[in-house]
């Protein structure tokens, strides 16, 4: 169930990006101890993901978000925002202020709901490097 629907995800960002622009990380990767991977559920059927990985960036740790998707069936509703608004949530809980991305700029509504939670457009972090197709954004979490 898992896999299908990271395969799904990988095929919507292959369609609308070149594979050297697509940073997929496989299911794998996803259970490594410093991942927490969430999952939406309609009834039986797993229709949404979202996960981050707690990283070093000198003496401080962060948040990056991964894998935040939703089937074309369950979009519209508010899913993507209730996933991120759980994985804040979690990294709250893990003592993490700052959260990361990449997403796709030819993803508007993804750039749209980042946005709209906070998120603000950030140079590149990590091992990704500048691209046309990249997106890096950044938010600070307060203690709610």
């Amino acid at each position: 169930m898992w896999r299908a629907l990271i395969r799904q995800a990988d095929n919507y960002l292959l369609s609308r990006y070149p594979p050297e622009a697509c940073y997929l990380e496989d299911v794998s990767a996803l259970a490594k101890p410093n991942v927490t991977l969430l999952g939406a559920f309609d009834g039986e059927t797993l229709v949404g993901t979202g996960a981050f990985k707690i990283l070093r960036d000198g003496d401080s740790r962060y948040g990056e978000v991964k894998r935040l998707f939703v089937t074309a069936e369950a979009r519209g509703g508010g899913l993507g925002r209730q996933l991120m608004e759980a994985l804040e949530a979690r990294l709250r809980a893990e003592g993490i202020h700052t959260v990361r991305l990449e997403t796709g700029a030819q993803q508007p509504e993804a750039v749209y709901l980042y946005r709209a939670l906070g998120y603000r457009v950030r140079g590149p972090f990590s091992d990704y490097l500048e691209s046309e197709h990249s997106i890096f954004m950044e938010k600070h979490l307060n203690n709610k």
